[in-house]
C-alpha cells in the first residue's frame, strides 16, 4: 500500500569533464504489521438473537432541485506525501477516553475534536480493498489535500467482516500513519435479506460474537474505537410499547458491550440513540448506559413531519457527554436539494457552536448513489463542497 520513498543523488566526477546528475529512485515497500490469526467465533454467555418483524423506515423530505455542474477532483496516485517529520512507522495516535463532556487524548489529557466521514464499502457485496478505497473512492483526495479529516466511522457486516479483516487491518495501520481513528460499527447486512435493515432492528448475538473478535484483534491499537450498533429501531416493532422498545436496545445493547468489554476493557464504546434509527438519546437522561468510556451517537437527518423526531432529543446530552454525530448528510435522491442541504448546515452549526464537545461523520465518502461526497469516478458532490468548506473554516484536532 503506502510506499516510502528514498532519494539518492549521486554526483559522478570523471576526469577531463563534470558530469551531473544520475538520479536513482527506489522505493520499498512499507510492511502493515503481521495479520493477526483471525480469533475463532465463541459465544458471550448470553440469551439467544431476537426475532422480529420486518419494520418501516422513515422517509426523507424530498424537494427537487435543478442540477449543478461539479468539478471533478485530480485522480490520486497512491504514493502519499508524509504530513509530518516523524516517520510513519514511528506515528502511533494516542489512545482516547471519555471524561465528562470531553474525549480526551491519554497522552496529554487535553480535549480534542473528532470530525470525519463515514466508510460503507467493507459491508457491500464484493468488498472493495484500502487500495481500491484509496485510489478511486476519494480517501486519496482526503490525504493528499489535507482536509483535514481525522475520523473514519468503518461500517461491517458481523456476518462477512471476518473475510474482510486483512483489508481492515491495513485501513487502522493507514489511519495511524495519517493522524485518523476508526471506528468499526457493527451493520445490518446489505446482502443477507433475513437480516437487512428492516428486519434487523437491534443487535443480535452475532453482532455480539464478531464485536468481541474484533476487539480482541485490534485490542493494541490505539486509534480503533468500537461502536455498539449502526441504527437501532425497536420503536417500529408495533407489538411493544415505549418502555419496552427502549427495554430491548439496552438488554442487547449491553450484550454487545460487554462483548467487547470482555476482550477489550479501555475500549472506547461508541453508543447509538436507542430508537428512531439512531436519532434518540432522552432515555439516556434517566437510564445512562451503563458503561464508562462511553460516547453518544445521534444520527441527525431531515424527516417528514409525521416521524416526530426534533434535534432536541439528542442536543440535549451536549455538555454532559461526548457527542458523535455517526452519520449526516443529505437528501438520498437529489444531492442538490437546498433545503436537504440548508439543513445540514444547521447540523455542522451546532458542531461549530460546541468545539470538542460534539463531533461528526459526515455519510459516506463515496456512493455511486446520492448520497456520497464524491463519485466513484471522483467528482466532488455538494455534499463534499459542504464538507471540505466547514474543515477549512473549523478545523479539528491535527494529531500529525
Amino acid at each position: 500500500m503506502t510506499h516510502r520513498e528514498r532519494l539518492y543523488l549521486v554526483l559522478l566526477l570523471v576526469p577531463g569533464c563534470l558530469v551531473w546528475g544520475l538520479l536513482i529512485a527506489f522505493s520499498l515497500p512499507r510492511s502493515i504489521f503481521p495479520t493477526p490469526q483471525i480469533i475463532a467465533d465463541t459465544p458471550v454467555g448470553v440469551a439467544g438473537a431476537v426475532s422480529l418483524p420486518a419494520a418501516t423506515s422513515p422517509t426523507p423530505v424530498r424537494t427537487v432541485a435543478p442540477p449543478r455542474t461539479s468539478t471533478p477532483t485530480l485522480t490520486p496516485t497512491l504514493t502519499l506525501i508524509p504530513t509530518s517529520t516523524i516517520p510513519p512507522a514511528l506515528r502511533q495516535l494516542p489512545a482516547l477516553y471519555a471524561d465528562g463532556p470531553y474525549i480526551r487524548r491519554s497522552d496529554t489529557k487535553v480535549p480534542i475534536w473528532l470530525k470525519g466521514v463515514n466508510v460503507e464499502e467493507f459491508r457491500q457485496p464484493n468488498p472493495h480493498t484500502l487500495s481500491d478505497l484509496y485510489r478511486v473512492q476519494g480517501l486519496a483526495v482526503l490525504v493528499g489535500q489535507k482536509w483535514g479529516v481525522n475520523l473514519l466511522r468503518v461500517a461491517v457486516d458481523p456476518e462477512t467482516v471476518a473475510s474482510a479483516l486483512p483489508e481492515i487491518d491495513k485501513l487502522v495501520a493507514f489511519g495511524q500513519e495519517n493522524g485518523m481513528y476508526i471506528l468499526l460499527v457493527p451493520f445490518a447486512s446489505a446482502t443477507n435479506p433475513s437480516r437487512s435493515e428492516l428486519r434487523m432492528a437491534v443487535p443480535d448475538n452475532l453482532v455480539a460474537t464478531a464485536m468481541g473478535n474484533l476487539a480482541t484483534r485490534f485490542k493494541g491499537q490505539t486509534n480503533v474505537l468500537y461502536g455498539i450498533w449502526n441504527e437501532p429501531h425497536p420503536d417500529t416493532i408495533e407489538s411493544i410499547n415505549y418502555d419496552q422498545q427502549w427495554q430491548l436496545w439496552m438488554q442487547t445493547g449491553i450484550r454487545v458491550a460487554q462483548s467487547i468489554r470482555s476482550k477489550n476493557p479501555k475500549a472506547v464504546l461508541v453508543v447509538p440513540g436507542g430508537t428512531k434509527w439512531a436519532r434518540d438519546l432522552t432515555y439516556y437522561k434517566d437510564h445512562p448506559f451503563p458503561f464508562d468510556n462511553v460516547i453518544y451517537d445521534a444520527h441527525d437527518y431531515a424527516a417528514g413531519p409525521g416521524f416526530q423526531y426534533s434535534r432536541d432529543m439528542w442536543t440535549w446530552a451536549i455538555g454532559k457527554y461526548p457527542v458523535l454525530i455517526g452519520e449526516m448528510g443529505g437528501n438520498p435522491i437529489n444531492p442538490f436539494d437546498p433545503t436537504s442541504i440548508s439543513y445540514m448546515r444547521e447540523t455542522l452549526q451546532i458542531v461549530n457552536q460546541n468545539p470538542a464537545l460534539v463531533h461528526y461523520a459526515m455519510y459516506v465518502l463515496t456512493d455511486d448513489g446520492a448520497w456520497g461526497l464524491f463519485t466513484r469516478s471522483l467528482i466532488r458532490m455538494p455534499k463534499g463542497d459542504l464538507l471540505l468548506e466547514d474543515l477549512g473554516r473549523y478545523r479539528p484536532t491535527r494529531l500529525y
